[in-house]
């Protein structure tokens, strides 16, 4: 796999997205009952570049997706800490391309969209969408096409991506797909001891 993450903060009353650009990698945790395969060390990934960051494409995506969330309901004050990730996952003759984590999980954001750049030379990568018994599968579907999107609001749902494999006789292929998600930033009062 091939990832890139960087950030963003949305002020919805004014339409207005603000990158978080940094030059180094980013270290990027999730909480142990979100990502059990990865506990100890927070994985790295290389920033977005910021001609990326700054590409009228995917701000105008990043407002579309606030826009058909149920976040957009939020206070119009209350700031977003928007996340974006670009992952490629890539498979050979020897090994398919795996997610992480390979199974059904949540990803700890109120609200994601992965949203599909390209696909080529695999078959798979089905995306899982269960309701939260994890029992009643409510979606299993690989994005065919450029821009086929999946909404998740992960209180309500468990999902995952099932692996890409070579497609005939080629010896390399990729799934990519641009992963936004939606948090608010709000301030939590002090305890007093």
């Amino acid at each position: 796999r091939y990832r890139q993450h960087s950030k963003y903060v949305l002020l919805p009353c004014y339409n207005l997205l603000i990158p978080q650009s940094s030059e180094r990698a980013h270290c990027y945790k999730q909480d142990v009952r979100f990502n059990d395969e990865v506990i100890s060390t927070p994985r790295k990934f290389q920033p977005v570049p910021k001609n990326i960051l700054s590409n009228e494409l995917i701000l105008s995506l990043i407002l579309h997706d606030f826009k058909n969330s149920p976040l957009r309901n939020y206070s119009s004050t209350v700031p977003m800490e928007v996340g974006i990730h670009f992952i490629r996952m890539e498979a050979t003759n020897d090994q398919p391309g795996l997610s992480v984590p390979n199974r059904l999980h949540k990803d700890g954001e109120p609200c994601t969209w992965i949203h599909l750049i390209q696909r080529d030379g695999v078959y798979g990568g089905e995306s899982v969408i269960t309701d939260n018994t994890k029992n009643n599968i409510l979606c299993n579907e690989a994005m065919a096409d450029p821009l086929d999107s999946i909404g998740i609001v992960d209180e309500l749902v468990w999902h995952q991506v099932k692996p890409v494999y070579i497609d005939g006789s080629r010896k390399f292929g990729f799934r990519d797909v641009i992963l936004i998600d939606f948090t608010p930033m709000e301030s939590v009062p002090n305890n007093p001891v």
